[in-house]
């Protein structure tokens, strides 16, 4: 907090109690109305001050505090990152020809949307790997699914139905070039991502399981890394949090 907002100005406060004193005893005294006159707007003057002072002190203040929600919010957002994130370390290990190639890539990418709930980043510029934080909208299922040498595996899936723009564009992008860690829901035609369900809580894991079609929900959710979380994953996202049920006019 800064000092000089703690208290009042307490050189005002002190030269209006001792003009205060002055033309109380100068009544008395024999004080001439041009010298008394003078001595009121002093007073009036330092009254004025003293309360632009006040006003000054109450704004800092709230200026203040919307400064420190903004830091949290971003001190958040930064932790959450840093603790998701693995792209140079990850981009490191790689085998391939282009290595060099990739880890300045990564180290350049674009913030596309930094928001309340959104922090999300288009890791090669061209709006098919987003990656970052953000919240979608939408319900469980379950997916059977052939992944590699692991034979056919029934996911715990998502179907997302709504989120952010940048977000969905991307996986429409990544459908459209046939890289398949989303798949699509049969029902409804929508994007669905694996999801570790047993990663949550039981009470999160109940709210998820209980969520359909005409009662979906939202998740916070951190979107990994093309390559990242371990190479040839089947989960594209991470759940950060779940929200209760979502009511949303229009799919």
């Amino acid at each position: 907090m800064l000092p000089f907002v703690e208290r009042r100005n307490p050189m005002i406060r002190k030269c209006i109690i001792v003009l205060l004193f002055t033309i109380l005893c100068g009544c008395s005294d024999g004080v001439s109305k041009e010298e008394y006159g003078s001595l009121s707007k002093k007073y009036d003057t330092l009254l004025h001050e003293n309360s632009q002072v006040i006003i000054d002190r109450t704004m800092l203040l709230q200026r203040n505090d919307e400064l420190q929600k903004e830091y949290s919010g971003l001190h958040k957002k930064y932790l959450v990152l840093k603790n998701m994130s693995e792209i140079i370390e990850y981009e490191k290990l790689l085998d391939v020809f282009d290595k060099e190639e990739r880890i300045r890539a990564a180290k350049s990418y674009t913030v596309l949307e930094n928001s309340e709930n959104n922090l999300l980043f288009d890791y090669y510029d061209n709006g098919m790997f987003i990656f970052g934080m953000t919240v979608i909208e939408g319900y469980y299922t379950k997916i059977k699914r052939t992944w590699f040498e692991d034979g056919e595996i029934e996911f715990d899936s998502f179907v997302i139905t709504g989120g952010e723009k940048i977000y969905l564009d991307s996986i429409t992008k990544r459908q459209l070039a046939e890289n398949g860690i989303y798949d699509i829901n049969e029902e409804d035609g929508n994007p669905a991502a694996h999801i570790k369900l047993h990663l949550l809580n039981e009470d999160l894991q109940n709210l998820v399981k209980n969520s359909n079609q005409d009662k979906r929900i939202r998740m916070k959710i951190f979107i990994v890394q093309p390559f990242g979380s371990g190479g040839n994953s089947p989960y594209p996202i991470e759940i950060l949090d779940v929200f209760p049920e979502y009511h949303h006019e229009t799919i």
